[in-house]
Order: C-alpha cells, then sequence, then structure tokens
C-alpha cells in the first residue's frame, strides 16, 4: 500500500471513529448556540497551532461562516500579544486564559479550549 493509500485510510479510520462523538458535540453545539442567541458570548481559547484555530473560529462567529447573519460576540483569548505577556510576566503564563476569563467572562457564556 502506498504512503497517500496508508494517509487516506488513516484519515477514513478518524472520520470514522468521530461518530461515537455525535451526542457530545450536538450538546456542545446547542450550549453554544443557547448562550449566543440569549446574549451570552463564546471565549476561545489555545496554545500554538491551536491559537490560531481559535482566532479563525471567534472570527467566524463575529464576521460570518456560511450566510448572511447577526454577529456573534466571540472572543479569541490567544490574540492580543501585549496582554499575554504582561499576564505571563506579572502572574504567570499558566493563568494567560484564566486571568482573561475572569476579565472578560459573565455567569452564562461559553469557555472553550481549543
Amino acid at each position: 500500500m502506498s504512503p497517500f493509500e496508508q494517509s487516506l485510510r488513516g484519515a477514513l479510520e478518524t472520520f470514522e471513529s468521530l461518530r461515537n462523538l455525535e451526542p457530545k458535540v450536538t450538546q456542545a453545539a446547542d450550549l453554544v448556540a443557547a448562550c449566543l442567541k440569549s446574549g451570552g458570548k463564546l471565549l476561545v481559547c489555545g496554545n500554538g497551532g491551536s491559537a490560531a484555530d481559535s482566532g479563525h473560529i471567534a472570527t467566524e462567529f463575529t464576521c460570518r461562516f456560511q450566510a448572511d447573519r447577526r454577529p456573534y460576540p466571540a472572543i479569541a483569548l490567544s490574540s492580543d500579544g501585549g496582554l499575554l505577556t504582561a499576564i505571563g510576566n506579572d502572574y504567570s503564563f499558566q493563568d494567560i486564559f484564566a486571568r482573561q476569563g475572569q476579565a472578560f467572562g459573565l455567569a452564562g457564556d461559553v469557555r472553550t479550549a481549543r
């Protein structure tokens, strides 16, 4: 089997294994939808490549994903380099997302880690 075929088979197996996650993904989607529809916001964070992913998903909620709709408040907590380094310097890099969650988060907001 060629490396391409091996990679394709591995990807298909990975996608197939996601079927078991449907109830949890649906539950998470319902939680986010209820939060945003009730006026809450989505706080998203991640490290490394996941920081870029969190910025991308926050943009999709705030701008538009597939069709015109009202913008939803979503904040990527990894986007402000000055804030990240200040919290890391003054407190701890372990606190960079928790501190922002305390600052920006309200009861009812959804906080996710990517």
